[in-house]
């Protein structure tokens, strides 16, 4: 709490997005007071307002996100000479549906038929992509600043996926591809869009870097998430208890 009419020498600037910098600056005195004169003068509520500077941080740093080609079926249904029906590779051995384990596949007649690529792609699906020949499109940084401002824009109409689309497609056309080498991957967005040969991947948590573990640990959307996130539990106690709102975890 601010005692009334008390105030820091200075002009500071008692903002949700203030507070949150001298947050991430670790100066958790400043970081307390700016946050105390914002509630008092404006709203707690307002302290739980999502920085938009991190969320594109995280969203770059730790999200890292990259679009792929979705492939088409890479094994079609053989027809033998004798009327079967059995898919087979040139060793004989029926193949292994794409995105799959060798292990994960039925050997009995009633076992599940190989997945078409919009089934693997299916939003929430975790992939393995070694040896899947998969490309991706070679992504700068400001193409992915260019791919979040995609998804922030509303697509209600079709006015407005036409729009997104034409963008994408824009995108495509102005960066390379390059082969995938390996890793998991969790589907983000499938079609990206509305691109049926598009999908919006980011790698698996198990798979992450040195340097996304710690950029997650760090970068915090919210100023209560940004202090669990330093650990600093006596300010984190401090604005619940000012009914300052939980960030979003949907």
């Amino acid at each position: 709490k601010v005692m009334e009419g008390a105030r820091m020498p200075g002009n500071w600037d008692a903002t949700p997005y203030a507070a949150l910098d001298a947050a991430r600056a670790s100066d958790w005195p400043l970081c307390a007071y700016l946050a105390a004169v914002c509630a008092s003068e404006d709203s707690p509520e307002r302290l739980g307002d999502a920085d938009e500077r991190n969320r594109q941080e995280f969203w770059l740093e730790v999200v890292a996100p990259l679009i792929v080609e979705v492939p088409e079926r890479e094994h079609e249904t053989k027809r033998s000479s004798s009327g079967g029906t059995g898919a087979t590779n040139r060793s004989g051995k029926a193949p292994v549906p794409w995105g799959a384990r060798a292990g994960d596949q039925s050997h009995s007649p009633q076992g599940r038929p190989p997945r078409s690529s919009s089934e693997c792609f299916r939003v929430g699906a975790t992939l393995q992509l070694a040896g899947s020949r998969v490309k991706r499109l070679k992504l700068e940084t400001c193409h992915l600043r260019e791919v979040w401002t995609l998804l922030q824009e509303p697509c209600h109409e079709k006015a407005d996926k036409k729009r997104n689309q034409e963008t994408l497609a824009a995108l495509s056309r102005k960066v390379g591809l390059s082969y995938i080498s390996g890793g998991w991957f969790r589907v983000l967005e499938y079609p990206l869009a509305g691109d049926p040969t598009k999908a919006l991947l980011r790698p698996e948590a198990r798979g992450w870097s040195k340097q996304q573990k710690r950029a997650a640990e760090l970068i915090g959307e919210t100023l209560l998430s940004q202090c669990a996130k330093a650990r600093e539990w006596d300010l984190v106690e401090a604005l619940l208890r000012g009914k300052v709102p939980l960030p979003d975890f949907a």
